[in-house]
C-alpha cells in the first residue's frame, strides 16, 4: 500500500489520549491505537503517570468515560475500552512479518499538538533493552513526545508495534513494543484486576504524587472490588502510613498478610510500621519472621541490623549488616551503615575500613566522606579529617556538617582565617545556625577581635537567651577586659542554665577574687571542685582561704 493509503486506513484507529493531574490541570498528551471491535485501545502506562483523570480525543470528540481494563508497567503498557463501534480496530501483524530492513510508519500525536502525523522509516534492530525478557524494535521512522502510544504500521496497514521511546541523543533511534505481545499480556485469564484497574492506577498515581488522603479512597475502592490481592491491601497501607495513621496502616498489613503470609516483604513493611509506633519487640519480631521466609533476602538483615542500632543494639546491628554484606557485597549502604556501628563503639580502624569500601563502591556520596573524615578526627588524625571533609564538600559545597567540622578543625590548626570562611558560609545558608554563630564567636576571641565575638555571642543569645556556651564566653571575656560586675553577671546567667559546670564555678570563683569577695569565691572553688575533682590540685589554695 501507498503511504497515502496507510494514512487513509489507520487514520480512525489512532487516537489522542489527554491526562489532568489531581487538581485538574492538564498534565500530559500521548496517543492509544484501537484493536478490536469492542472498543479495546492500546497505549503506554507512562502516559498516565501522576494523573487522576483522561480522556480520549478524536477530532473533535472527547470521551471521559473510558475503562482501565489492565496495565503492566513493567512493560509499559495500558489497555483501555470505550464504547464499541466509535473507531475502527487495526489488524496486528504476524511475529514473523517483523524483519529488519522491513519498511514501517509511525502514526501518532507529536506534542500533543500534530494529530495523526505520519513518518515513514525502517526496522533497524530488535532489541532486548530491558530485564522483563521482551524483544523491542527498533526502527528509523521519526517520533516525538506525544507519539508515545501510537502506531508503528506496515505496508499492509498492520500494526507492527506500539511506539515507546527515543534515545534522546540520536534522531533516528526509537523504540516500539511488539504488536503480538500485545495478545501474549492481554489476555482475558491475564486480566489481573478483575475489573478494578481504574482504580488501582489512580491509588498508585494519588501514592506517587503524595496525595495521600486520595490514595487511601482509591486503594479503599480497589480492595472492594479485588477483595483477594495482597496488594490492595499493602497500597492502602503506604497511604496511611503516611499519613500517621499506624494503626489502619497495620491493619491492612495484617490482612495482606492473611492473603500471602509467604511473602516477605509484607512482614519488612509491618515492622516498618510497628519501629514507628515505638512498638519495638512487635517490630523485631517481624524482621525475623521475614528472614526465616527468605534467609538470603539480603534487604531483610539490613533492615533488622537499621532497627537494631536504634535501639542501641550495636553488635547485633553489626552482625547483621555483616551478614546483608555476605549475600550482597556490592551493597555500599551496608557498608557505610556497619562503619557507623563500629565507630559508636569506638572500633575505629574497623569503621575506617569499611567506609572506605563504601566509598570505594561509591565515590560520590559527600556523607561517606564526611563519616570517615569524622572517624578520622576521632583517631586525632586532623590532617586526613580535613581532607575527607574537603572530599565531601567538593562533592556538596552546602555540606553543612561538613563545613561545620572542618572549621573546627581549622582552629585546633589555628587557622583562623580558614575556620572564618567555613562558619561564614555556613551562616550564608542559615543565618540563625546558632552552632555557627557560637563558634565563629570562639574564633573571633581566639584571634583577640572581641567586638566580632561579642556580636556573635549577643546574636545566638537573641535566638537562645539560655545559651550556655555564649553566656559562659561573654561572662570570659569581660573578665579578660576586667569589667568584673558584668563578667560575674554573665558567669551567673551561664550558672542558672548550667548549674553543674564546674568551668562557670571557676570563673565565678576567679571574678569574686578580683571582687575581693575571698569568702565566696573560696565556695566557687569549693563547689568546682564537687563537681570535678581533678581540679583540686590546681585550686587547694584557694580553698584552703575560707580557713
Amino acid at each position: 500500500m501507498l503511504p497515502e493509503q496507510i494514512y487513509e486506513k489507520a487514520n480512525e484507529s489512532v487516537v489522542t489520549i489527554v491526562t489532568y493531574d489531581f487538581n485538574g490541570n492538564q498534565l500530559a498528551s500521548g496517543s492509544g491505537v484501537v484493536i478490536s471491535e469492542d472498543g479495546r485501545i492500546v497505549s503506554n502506562s507512562h502516559v498516565f503517570e501522576d494523573c487522576e483523570n483522561f480522556e480520549i480525543r478524536k477530532g473533535g470528540i472527547a470521551i471521559s468515560h473510558v475503562e482501565v481494563l489492565d496495565h503492566y508497567s513493567e512493560y509499559d503498557l495500558i489497555l483501555l475500552k470505550v464504547k464499541p463501534g466509535i473507531f475502527k480496530p487495526l489488524m496486528l501483524s504476524k511475529p514473523e512479518d517483523v524483519k529488519i530492513g522491513k519498511k514501517v510508519f509511525s502514526l501518532g500525536n507529536p506534542l500533543g499538538k500534530f494529530e495523526n502525523t505520519i513518518a515513514e522509516g525502517i526496522i533497524s534492530g530488535l532489541r532486548n533493552l530491558y530485564s522483563n525478557e521482551m524483544t523491542y524494535i527498533q526502527f528509523t521512522a521519526p517520533i516525538s513526545g506525544g507519539n508515545s502510544g501510537g502506531a508503528l504500521l506496515n505496508d499492509n496497514c498492520e500494526l507492527v508495534g506500539i511506539t515507546t521511546s527515543s534515545n534522546d541523543n540520536a534522531n533516528d533511534v526509537h523504540f516500539a513494543i511488539p504488536a503480538y505481545e500485545i495478545t501474549n499480556i492481554f489476555t482475558e485469564d491475564k486480566l489481573h484486576f478483575n475489573g478494578a484497574a481504574k482504580y488501582y492506577l489512580l491509588a498508585s498515581n494519588a501514592l506517587a504524587t503524595a496525595n495521600y488522603t486520595k490514595s487511601a479512597e482509591y486503594f479503599e475502592k480497589f480492595s472492594k472490588l479485588a477483595p483477594d490481592l495482597y496488594f490492595a491491601y499493602t497500597g492502602k497501607a503506604f497511604a496511611y502510613e503516611y499519613l500517621e495513621k499506624y494503626e489502619l496502616a497495620i491493619n491492612n498489613l495484617n490482612k495482606a498478610i492473611s492473603l500471602a503470609s509467604e511473602e516477605e516483604s509484607l512482614y519488612l513493611h509491618r515492622a516498618e510500621v510497628y519501629k514507628k509506633m515505638n512498638k519495638n519487640s512487635e517490630a523485631l519480631d517481624d524482621y525475623s519472621k521475614a528472614i526465616k521466609l527468605n534467609p538470603d533476602n539480603a534487604e531483610a538483615y539490613l533492615k533488622r541490623g537499621w532497627f537494631y542500632s536504634t535501639v542501641s543494639k550495636l553488635d547485633k546491628a553489626i552482625s547483621d549488616f555483616s551478614k546483608a554484606i555476605e549475600l550482597d557485597p556490592g551493597n555500599p549502604r551496608t557498608y557505610y551503615d556497619r562503619a557507623f556501628s563500629y565507630f559508636y563503639i569506638d572500633k575505629f580502624d574497623k569503621a575506617e575500613e569499611d567506609y572506605w569500601k563504601a566509598i570505594d563502591l561509591n565515590p560520590n556520596n559527600d556523607m561517606y566522606h564526611f563519616e570517615l573524615g569524622r572517624t578520622y578526627e576521632s583517631l586525632n588524625n586532623y590532617t586526613l579529617a580535613i581532607e575527607k571533609y574537603n572530599n565531601a564538600l567538593d562533592l556538596d559545597m552546602f555540606n553543612e556538617i561538613s563545613l561545620f567540622h572542618r572549621g573546627r578543625l581549622w582552629g585546633k590548626f589555628y587557622n583562623y582565617p580558614n575556620a572564618l570562611f567555613d562558619f561564614t558560609r555556613l551562616l550564608e545558608i542559615n543565618n540563625e545556625n546558632i552552632d555557627a554563630l557560637y563558634h565563629r564567636g570562639q574564633t573571633y576571641k581566639e584571634m583577640g577581635k572581641y567586638q566580632e565575638a561579642f556580636r556573635d555571642f549577643n546574636k545566638v543569645l537573641n535566638i537562645d537567651s539560655k545559651n550556655y556556651d555564649s553566656l559562659q564566653a561573654i561572662a570570659e571575656m569581660y573578665y579578660d577586659d576586667e569589667i568584673y560586675d558584668t563578667a560575674l553577671e554573665y558567669v551567673q546567667k551561664a550558672l542558672k542554665v548550667n548549674k553543674d559546670s564546674s568551668d562557670s564555678y571557676v570563673l565565678s570563683g576567679l571574678i569574686h577574687e578580683k571582687l575581693e569577695n575571698k569568702k565566696e569565691a573560696a565556695k566557687d572553688f569549693e563547689k568546682a571542685v564537687s563537681l570535678n575533682p581533678e581540679l583540686y590540685s590546681d585550686l587547694k589554695n584557694r580553698i584552703n582561704i575560707k580557713k
